[in-house]
């Protein structure tokens, strides 16, 4: 199989058609590439996302055993 690397445009509007709300089979069909592809790709690019802005939010604070990567408090 051939692996066809994803332009900035593509990325872009991968982003724009996600973020609309549009279906993985629309997303597919207008990047012509496949669903499993489209999917494996906008979860690479939030993660990419995400790691920007949160790199330290991601671990724990030293000896603050009752909050998780997520911010969220335990009980």
């Amino acid at each position: 199989m051939t692996w066809i690397r994803w332009t900035p445009e593509e990325e872009l509007r991968l982003r724009d058609l996600t973020a609309k709300g549009k279906s993985w089979t629309l997303i597919s069909g207008t990047l012509k590439r496949s669903m499993k592809s489209v999917k494996l790709h906008a979860k690479t690019l939030r993660r990419a996302d995400g790691e920007k802005g949160k790199a330290t939010d991601r671990s724990f604070k030293s000896g603050d055993n009752n909050q998780r990567d997520d911010g969220i408090e335990r009980q």
